[in-house]
């Protein structure tokens, strides 16, 4: 099916992958902090948004 060279290539690619998720992770990690606030603020507001924007008609800006 795959020959050997193909094998390692994909194996090599996956790898590169992984270790350019893991260094932009290291290097992003300052503003962990601000984006998992900003992710509960918006769960959080959601449902009044919402109600504001479908049942008031409001305008959603």
């Amino acid at each position: 099916m795959f020959s050997f060279n193909d094998r390692i290539k994909q194996i090599l690619l996956l790898v590169l992958i992984i270790l350019l998720v893991v260094a932009s992770f290291n290097q992003l990690k300052v503003f962990m902090p601000g984006l998992l606030g900003a992710v509960t603020l918006y769960i959080l507001s959601r449902g009044s948004y919402f109600q504001l924007v479908y049942n008031r008609k409001w305008k959603k800006g």
